[in-house]
C-alpha cells in the first residue's frame, strides 16, 4: 500500500520515491512520469529503433547528449530495471568503450570526462529516488588509494540502498588504514573495496590481509570487487570474498540477510 501524508491544506502528498519502489517491486506502469519532471519510462523491450539500451546510452554519450543519456539511465530504472543489471549490463561496459578512445586525443579524452560526470550525476538523481535506507550502517567500503574512480564505489552503495541497507560510500582514493578506523567506529556487516585502478598490487595486498585480520575480530565481511579484483588475494582468508559481479554481490547479501534472519 502507498502511504500518503496529510499537507496543512488536506490535500495527501505522496513520496515520489516510494511510488517509484512500488510501480518496481510489482511491476505496475510508471505513467507520465514527467509531469513530476522525471524522464520517461524506458521499456528495452519497447524501443523502436531496434538498438539495446547499451548502444543507445553509448550513441547518446559520444554525441555529447548528455541530458538524454541522463534520460536514459533513469528511465531504464524507473522502469524497473534492476540497479545491478543496469549498472554492470548498460553503465559499465559504455563507460570501459568512451574510456578506450583516450588515444584519439584531447578530445576523446574530454569526452570520457565528461561522460563520467554525468554518469555520476546520474547516480545522484538515482539515489534521490530511492527510499530512505534502514537506520544501522550495514556496509561501509570505498575504492582503495591510488584508486581515483568514484563510480564503481558508488554503484556499489546504490544497489546496497535499493534493497533498503545503508551503505556508506566513503569514496575513491580511500588509505585502507582510514576504511579500518571508519569500520570500527561504525561496526558494519560488510566492508567493500572497489579496486579498479591498474596501480601495482603488493602495497595494497599487504593492506587487504592487515584490514581482513582487523575486521574478523568484529565479525566484519571484507568484499571485494572490481576490474582489478581478480585473485587479489593469494591465500585464503576467513572474512574475505571477491566478487566478480554487482549482481554476485547483490545475491550475496540478500542471501546474508536472510541467514541473520534466521
Amino acid at each position: 500500500m502507498l502511504v500518503a501524508n496529510r499537507t496543512p491544506g488536506g490535500h495527501r502528498r505522496f513520496s515520489i520515491s516510494k511510488a517509484i519502489q512500488m510501480s518496481r517491486l510489482h511491476q505496475i506502469p510508471f505513467h507520465n512520469p514527467t509531469i513530476i519532471g522525471l524522464p520517461p519510462v524506458l521499456d528495452p523491450s519497447q524501443i523502436q529503433s531496434g538498438q539495446d539500451p547499451q548502444d543507445l546510452l553509448r550513441d547518446s554519450l559520444e554525441k555529447n547528449a548528455f541530458s538524454s543519456s541522463r534520460d536514459i539511465i533513469v528511465g531504464l530504472f524507473i522502469g524497473g530495471m534492476p540497479l545491478a543489471e543496469l549498472f554492470q549490463d548498460i553503465v559499465a561496459p559504455v563507460l570501459a568503450h568512451i574510456g578506450r578512445d583516450w588515444t584519439a586525443g584531447p578530445a576523446a579524452i574530454a569526452n570520457e570526462h565528461a561522460s563520467s560526470q554525468l554518469v555520476l550525476e546520474s547516480l545522484g538523481i538515482l539515489r534521490s529516488l530511492l527510499p530512505r535506507p534502514e537506520e544501522n550502517v550495514f556496509a561501509v567500503g570505498g575504492a582503495p588509494a591510488k584508486d581515483p574512480y568514484p563510480i564503481p564505489t558508488a554503484m556499489v552503495s546504490l544497489v546496497l540502498q535499493e534493497m533498503g541497507k545503508r551503505a556508506i560510500n566513503l569514496g575513491p582514493d580511500l588509505p585502507i588504514s582510514s576504511l579500518q578506523e571508519f569500520c570500527q567506529r561504525e561496526k558494519p556487516r560488510i566492508a567493500w573495496l572497489s579496486i579498479t585502478s591498474d596501480d601495482p598490487l603488493p602495497e595494497l595486498r599487504k593492506g587487504i590481509y592487515s584490514l581482513a585480520t582487523e575486521l574478523e575480530k568484529s565479525n566484519t565481511l571484507l568484499a571485494l570487487g572490481g576490474r582489478r579484483c581478480r585473485n587479489i588475494v593469494k591465500k585464503p582468508i576467513a572474512n574475505v570474498i571477491e566478487f566478480s559481479s554487482l549482481e554476485q554481490f547483490t545475491q550475496f547479501c540478500k542471501g546474508l540477510d536472510h541467514t541473520i534472519s534466521s
